[in-house]
């Protein structure tokens, strides 16, 4: 009974919809790369140089997430998105450590369109406006994408090269992916209790979050060039 009530809700609902684009964003030759092993290293640090500066920005939207809970929403919602917010300071952390790794020098990266339009994207989000629903259904999709991109390079047919298996493991752990199926019970929530109007937003900003992980994707050289 619990799958066919899952089924009905929006999100699963848009995932089914956005099924092509979803699988693009999802399964993407980058990812595909570090899977089968034969991934370019210079490929990896440039994703890893544009990730870095995207998740500073993405600090800030999942702020402004936490401003919008209901005040009367239940404390382990407050606690999902708090959650949320140490997990991507020790991610920024990690990141630093990682640079150090690959020789990566992170003051000096100049930021592609394609990063700049995702982070500018998430200021306008981060607007007082945008309802709550509307954005902690965002923040659930842009961590999900990543849980399912790098769920695949985990797997036992997999040949990802040694050095980045702590890197696959941040998002692709069980961990991780129990973390997006809490963010997705809240995004449920909220659709369900938002208005119309509030459910047509979310909606919008749901395309257009995979859009822009294609896109972010597309940046590690392997159709940007």
């Amino acid at each position: 009974m619990s799958g066919q009530l899952e089924n009905r809700t929006l999100t699963a609902e848009w995932l089914r919809q956005n099924h092509e684009l979803y699988t693009a964003a999802t399964n993407h030759s980058f990812i595909k790369s570090i899977r089968d092993g034969t991934i370019d290293v210079n490929n990896f640090k440039h994703w890893m140089e544009q990730d870095y500066h995207f998740v500073r920005e993405l600090v800030r939207f999942v702020a402004s997430v936490l401003q919008k809970v209901p005040r009367n929403a239940p404390e382990h919602d407050l606690d999902v998105i708090l959650g949320g917010l140490t997990a991507l300071e020790s991610e920024i952390t990690w990141f630093r450590k990682e640079a150090n790794f690959w020789q990566i020098f992170l003051e000096r990266v100049t930021l592609l369109q394609p990063n700049k339009d995702y982070c500018e994207f998430l200021k306008e989000l981060e607007r007082e406006d945008t309802p709550y629903a509307a954005a902690v259904t965002a923040f659930w999709l842009i961590e999900l994408v990543y849980c399912a991109s790098f769920m695949s390079c985990l797997e036992e047919d997999a040949k990802t090269p040694y050095e980045l298996v702590s890197t696959v493991k941040r998002w692709g752990s069980p961990e991780f992916h129990q973390y997006t199926l809490s963010l997705k019970k809240l995004a449920d929530k909220a659709l369900e209790n938002a208005s119309d109007a509030e459910q047509k937003q979310a909606q919008k900003i749901f395309v257009r979050i995979l859009e822009l992980e294609l896109k972010f994707w597309d940046m590690a050289g392997f159709v940007l060039g």
